[in-house]
């Protein structure tokens, strides 16, 4: 590790107050009231109610907005335009005058035109793709000191509804259709089902309007919804003032997964912005006058915090298309991105349809990972398209507004691994199995105990908790216990700060021998589907609604190997179904060939001789696990049994198979659709695990593990 940063990072970990204090002042973070000698961070009421900035007055929009009238805020692509001038395809800028200027109008028809509806403090959403009207309209809700709801465009309509049902919802803007090459996605009619409130809805075939004054509509609109141009026109962008408001009022809901099955709402505070900026500015390197482009989602954690770079002089790039097509490889190369976010099943996509082939990357200078775990060999393959230019790790969540595990540009990149804590906080690892702080893992100053100690060590794993205090963390939840989930049960450590109460995140972790860290999934029941968390209870309700599942079904997450994605399987008890096979076996069988039928979960078997026609004195044998897995007839050691009894018992004998008869395929495909509509369609089941009984344990998180080792084995 570079001993200077991690100098720096003990010194900020000692004096969180004083690094808070300069990072506010190297960012320009803008007030309107702040008195510079009042605490960047309050502590007085406790971790779990830490204010920041307490006193402050300000509009985030202030500091995201800075910069010279005719620098580039924004540069886009359509992959719809891209195919069709694919010798000069357009590319579209934003200039920060512009942008602001859409800002103002947004703000102004919120607080002027619609303010019987809405009013400061509203819940505002956004259902929409990342364009650069979403942009405006996300910074136009916050400057109007509304809160924007946050929803991704891939979701299903009972999902958006619950998200707005549980932000008391007033306005939502939407799309008509997104464009897609192959076809366009309806996404209005969508939120339609969802039971939304005023709607104000984008042309999503030309939104930039460039083409026509006011584009039309794909859809006929609900009585009472407005179209964009209605909603923009009579706006006057120089009257447009930033409402002014606490540093701890809410800006921002976003939706994280929840163990029981209802997200859980997240509120960012114009504050916690700060977090983003800062992960951005040390982390990630990201410099005036680079450009950023990150695919993603206001939905989604990441959507805001690459907003948030134009806070650093930064261009976001946008793509309005597959981040997963040659064309987007073509954008990045077009748009000049120095800076690219990444996950590992986007550029195993590239990998395999050699996409990058014609493709000039050398204006990136680095790439960043997160949202997935990641694969060394991919991320080789992506490095080599750039020169090597390394990747950076990146590793948080939304409750964090960043990161808690990174690296930096002065440090050696190993892939797949975090060169150290994010500036702001420290982690530390506790035994997965009596819960108490591992020895020696974290980075700070020694002086701070043994928490903190970096000598050589061998690998350790444990359950990773944060120490704040930080800008950035959660301090409330919209519908849960805030310090009940992240503080309850948690013990105390002694810091420079004086005793800190550990708080809890979730994540498994594994410290090498050179002090950097890899991430090993979740140790509770949520799982990351292609970037995405999403609770396994949540998973469950939609999955239970099959009609031929009993009510015991476990969602769990299944990855062959630590680099791998994580893949959703299915663990579920059929309905009795039951259907009896027999054999009739006059010679001693090997194997497989005891197998009754492809696809069919056996309950229990019955062997009994053939001679017998009562089948008196007959063996009943209960088999706990016995699958179809794929048409691959898998079992556990009692088959061992059935065995025993062909190899001893004087033959001609039956055996009777009493088995759960269904098309496992089938009902994979149906559950499929099941997730789809209830959820997400970007949520892949893998496979339907059958099981003759869920394992009784103590929780569900030990259940889920015994699921997940069992399928693990029947892989073998």
């Amino acid at each position: 590790m570079n001993r200077d940063v991690m100098d720096t990072f003990s010194w900020a970990n000692e004096n969180r107050e004083e690094f808070w204090r300069l990072i506010t002042k190297v960012l320009k973070i803008q007030f309107k009231e702040r008195n510079e000698n009042d605490n960047v961070i309050d502590i007085s009421k406790g971790m779990e109610s830490s204010i920041y900035y307490p006193k402050a007055k300000m509009n985030i929009c202030d500091t995201l907005l800075q910069g010279s009238d005719d620098r580039c805020a924004i540069v886009y692509m359509r992959e719809s335009e891209m195919r069709a001038n694919e010798k000069q395809p357009p590319i579209h800028r934003i200039s920060m005058r512009e942008l602001r200027a859409t800002v103002n109008r947004i703000a102004y028809a919120l607080t002027h035109k619609l303010k019987s509806v809405v009013q400061v403090g509203s819940a505002v959403a956004i259902d929409m793709p990342m364009t650069w009207e979403s942009v405006a309209i996300y910074l136009g809700i916050i400057k109007a000191g509304m809160m924007v709801v946050s929803i991704a465009d891939s979701f299903a309509s009972e999902a958006i509804e619950v998200r707005l049902r549980m932000a008391d919802t007033k306005l939502i803007f939407t799309q008509d259709v997104i464009v897609h090459t192959a076809k366009d996605i309806p996404l209005y009619t969508r939120v339609l089902r969802a039971n939304p409130p005023l709607c104000v809805v984008l042309p999503g075939k030309s939104a930039s309007g460039e083409h026509q004054k006011e584009p039309a509509l794909c859809v006929k609109l609900r009585d009472g919804d407005m179209s964009w141009s209605e909603f923009l026109r009579d706006t006057d962008e120089t009257k447009a003032e930033a409402v002014y408001v606490s540093s701890m009022s809410r800006a921002n809901l976003l939706y994280s997964s929840g163990t029981t099955g209802e997200p859980k709402g997240i509120p960012w505070h114009h504050s916690t912005f700060v977090k983003c900026l800062s992960d951005g500015y040390l982390h990630q390197d990201i410099r005036q006058g680079d450009t950023v482009a990150w695919p993603t989602n206001v939905g989604w954690m990441m959507g805001p915090w690459l907003i948030s770079q134009l806070g650093l002089g930064a261009t976001i790039a946008l793509f309005v298309g597959s981040p997963v097509s040659i064309d987007f490889c073509r954008f990045v190369e077009l748009c000049k991105v120095d800076h690219l976010g990444i996950i590992p099943s986007m550029v195993k996509s590239w990998m395999h349809t050699n996409a990058t082939s014609h493709c000039d990357w050398s204006c990136i200078r680095r790439f960043s990972s997160t949202g997935e775990a990641s694969n060394p060999t991919l991320y080789h393959w992506v490095m080599s398209q750039a020169h090597y230019s390394p990747v950076m790790e990146y590793v948080g969540g939304t409750e964090i507004a960043g990161g808690y595990l990174s690296g930096t540009m002065l440090q050696p990149q190993l892939l797949s691994s975090f060169s150290c804590p994010c500036f702001g906080l420290n982690v530390i690892l506790l035994d997965m199995e009596d819960c108490q702080p591992i020895q020696g893992i974290g980075i700070g100053n020694e002086k701070s105990g043994d928490y903190f100690n970096v000598q050589d060590r061998s690998i350790v794993e444990g359950e990773c908790v944060v120490i704040g205090p930080s800008i950035g963390l959660s301090v409330e939840l919209l519908n849960r216990n805030h310090t009940d989930v992240y503080y309850t049960g948690m013990d105390q450590i002694q810091t420079g700060a004086g005793k800190i109460t550990l708080r809890r995140h979730g994540d498994q972790l594994r410290v090498l021998p050179n002090g950097y860290y890899q991430h090993l999934g979740r140790v509770d029941d949520t799982m990351n589907l292609g970037g995405i968390k999403v609770s396994s209870v949540g998973l469950e309700n939609v999955v239970m609604r099959h009609p031929l599942l009993s009510k015991e079904i476990a969602a769990v997450a299944y990855r062959q190997q630590d680099v791998d994605a994580e893949k959703l399987v299915i663990c579920a008890v059929p309905k009795d179904t039951e259907a009896t096979f027999s054999r009739i076996f006059e010679k001693r069988p090997l194997g497989l060939q005891i197998a009754p039928a492809k696809n069919v979960g056996v309950s229990r078997v019955i062997v009994s001789k053939v001679e017998d026609p009562n089948i008196a004195n007959e063996q009943k044998l209960r088999l706990s696990v016995l699958y179809a897995i794929n048409g691959k007839i898998v079992w556990n050691k009692p088959f061992k049994a059935v065995v025993d009894v062909l190899a001893s018992a004087s033959l001609p004998i039956r055996i009777q198979f009493v088995a759960n008869q269904f098309d496992v395929d089938k009902i994979k495909k149906e559950l499929q659709v099941l997730v789809t509509q209830g959820l997400n369609p970007l949520f892949h089941v893998h496979d339907l695990f059958v099981v003759q009984e869920l394992p009784r344990t103590a929780s569900g998180k030990i259940m889920r593990r015994i699921l997940r080792n069992d399928y693990s084995v029947s892989q073998l």
